[in-house]
């Protein structure tokens, strides 16, 4: 009598087989044990999958504290490169056919730029977690401002 695996079990027992070729999913790592002397030879998506896996379960997962000085570190960048950004681009850029209002506008988008830059990274700076994501949004919504009115949307 012949028995079928229904699907999901076959990849359970597959993903268990592959898991225990790595040792993986071993509590400790294994030392040198009989069968280290056969090497196993497993195709290179199930070597990367099993080291996928055995990155989830053992890669250590970061604190709290990391987190927050990892968000610091990117708001300080962003601000770092908004306002070079700012500074550079300022009334240039634009062709010189661009009209005085057009310009005045473009100047003022860069000026706007600039400002939500130096309060993000003040925020960073006195480490005002909370009002990272507000200032970081009113940043990306002054880019999207100046994208709408002053992209070049030619082919």
């Amino acid at each position: 009598m012949h028995h079928r695996l229904r699907p999901s079990a076959g990849i359970t027992l597959l993903v268990l087989l592959a898991c225990a070729a790595l040792g993986a999913c071993r509590a400790a790592p294994p030392g040198p044990g009989p069968e280290a002397s056969t090497p196993l030879h497993y195709s290179e998506r199930l070597r990367s999958l099993m080291q996928r896996m055995n990155a989830l379960l053992y890669e250590r997962n970061q604190t709290e504290l990391e987190v927050d000085k990892e968000r610091l570190e990117r708001a300080r960048e962003l601000a770092t490169a908004a306002a070079t950004l700012a500074r550079e681009v300022g009334g240039e850029g634009l062709a010189a056919s661009t009209g005085e209002p057009a310009r005045e506008a473009f100047a003022g988008l860069a000026q706007e730029l600039a400002a939500a830059a130096a309060e993000l990274d003040a925020l960073a700076a006195a480490r005002r977690y909370s009002a990272l994501s507000p200032q970081m949004e009113r940043v990306a919504h002054v880019c999207a401002t100046c994208h709408l009115r002053f992209r070049d949307r030619s082919p």
